[in-house]
């Protein structure tokens, strides 16, 4: 691998780790598995960088799909394990943790069926909308169409995602 390419890989790895270990943290609940698996999202990533191909996707993207196939893989092996002091709770709200983790599990579950009826263009922009919080000039940068298209696309993609909601009876809020 070229110098190029490095410097280059290690701009997106500035760029994206904090994302990264902030997304699995959320799923794992634990900071070192967290950190493991970050790591080696992105040791991953490095070593298939002759695969990701710009016209098909943005580097985030193309990273997010890695990532969650470490997280299926970490969920398959069963390596997944809270740490009791990440995970002090009152005991008095103790139910009412237990009810609001699985209601977002619930949704996490929705919202990615739900992802799943849109093209890949529209998964594309709503990810980076509103997982990694880029603006509408930000995604249009990355994706190569102009913040208007971006933000009719983004408008399209929930009207979708909205409607998949109400036919499935899920309460519907962004």
């Amino acid at each position: 691998m070229d110098i190029r390419k490095r410097q280059m890989f290690e701009q997106y790895y500035q760029q994206h780790y904090k994302q990264i270990y902030d997304y699995i943290y959320r799923h794992v609940l634990n900071a070192h598995t967290a950190e493991d698996l970050a790591m080696d999202s992105f040791f991953a990533a490095f070593q298939k960088l002759e695969t990701f191909d710009p016209e098909k996707a943005s580097f985030g993207t193309w990273l997010y799909v890695i990532v969650n196939n470490k997280l299926k893989n970490c969920y398959r092996d069963k390596k997944i394990s809270v740490d009791i002091d990440d995970c002090v709770i009152p005991l008095e709200s103790f139910e009412d943790s237990v009810i609001a983790a699985e209601y977002l599990t619930g949704m996490r579950k929705a919202l990615a069926d739900a992802l799943e009826v849109l093209p890949e263009k529209q998964q594309e922009i709503v990810v980076m909308r509103y997982f990694k919080n880029l603006n509408s000039t930000e995604i249009a940068e990355q994706l190569g169409m102009t913040a208007g298209n971006v933000r009719v696309t983004l408008n399209r993609s929930m009207a979708k995602l909205k409607e998949y909601f109400e036919a499935h009876n899920i309460r519907w809020e962004y």
